[in-house]
């Protein structure tokens, strides 16, 4: 049984410079896996196709093919308009690569809940705001997005809270795992709560 969605292609954001960890989220290792193929794993599941967004000078080739970030140092943002100026007609899945407690059903409850009407589908955090790193972006959506980064406004999660009537917001089951690893104390932690110790 397939659970591949049509039109749909998955991003991971892989991109960024990660100052305050030290070192690439993407080489992260948790229960033996690298975060990377990890994220790259649970995409495949769903998506017809998988790619990772990355800078000019990082060298990702194996899992997914990469889409380089033409955007410059706008963050998350320039992966996902780059994203969809390399594949014009597609619908975008795209996950961050510093959110190891996102698993497959994670992933299946943001598809289940999609809404195609809507400009976005995406997870409501602790806070109340969207999270802009585990949500669906409908191609209809690339326009707003490039004019929102002329504009000069680059976070994803502003634009999302600035639509609110046009995004669909979606009431995580377990709301823990949309939580990102930032700093080493972060992925230490992580660490301690996937063997149990939380």
């Amino acid at each position: 049984m397939s659970f591949v969605q049509e039109n749909l292609y998955g991003l991971v954001l892989a991109g960024g410079r990660s100052r305050r960890l030290g070192r690439d989220k993407a080489t992260l290792v948790y229960k033996g896996q690298l975060q990377l193929d990890r994220s790259i794993g649970m995409l495949k599941r769903y998506c017809e196709k998988v790619f990772i967004s990355v800078r000019e000078d990082q060298g990702y080739t194996v899992g997914a093919e990469p889409i380089i970030d033409r955007m410059g140092e706008i963050g998350p943002l320039g992966g996902i308009l780059s994203a969809f100026f390399y594949h014009r007609d597609k619908d975008w899945l795209v996950l961050g690569v510093d959110m190891p407690f996102i698993n497959i059903f994670t992933v299946k409850e943001i598809l289940d809940a999609r809404d195609k009407d809507k400009l976005a589908t995406c997870f409501r955090t602790h806070d109340g705001g969207p999270e802009p790193l585990c949500t669906i972006y409908e191609n209809r959506f690339k326009e707003q997005l490039l004019n929102n980064a002329k504009a000069g406004e680059r976070s994803p999660k502003r634009i999302l809270t600035g639509l609110e009537d046009d995004v669909k917001m979606v009431d995580p089951k377990d709301p823990s795992h949309l939580d990102c690893i930032v700093t080493a104390e972060d992925y230490l932690a992580a660490q301690t709560r996937m063997l149990g110790g939380r």
